[in-house]
């Protein structure tokens, strides 16, 4: 796979090149720059980061699952906290996926 700055790379040249033919694409926004054990804020931020770089780009934003935030996650609210913010800041609406029960 891609590290994180080869997919911001070809995050911006597919959406660039979608938007030159009048179309859009949809990208994954994740957590993938975390290297090892990260703190609540250290998610977020990993979060935030890939927010605004698909948002810059012009494509929409599916929010991903993160093993980081299942890691670090205490409980719900930490889950609660994370995606709230990120649905707070989000400038339009988000996919939000979800793999399903049988990867819970």
């Amino acid at each position: 796979g891609l590290d994180w700055a080869g997919a911001a790379e070809l995050i911006r040249r597919s959406a660039a090149e979608a938007k030159a033919v009048g179309g859009r694409i949809a990208c994954g926004v994740g957590t993938d720059q975390l290297t090892g054990p990260a703190s609540l804020e250290e998610v977020r931020t990993a979060y935030e980061e890939q927010l605004a770089l698909v948002e810059e780009s012009g494509a929409q934003a599916i929010l991903m699952a993160s093993r980081a935030l299942a890691a670090t996650a205490k409980g719900p609210e930490d889950y609660l906290e994370v995606y709230g913010h990120l649905l707070r800041q989000a400038a339009e609406p988000v996919v939000l996926h979800w793999l399903g029960p049988m990867f819970d």
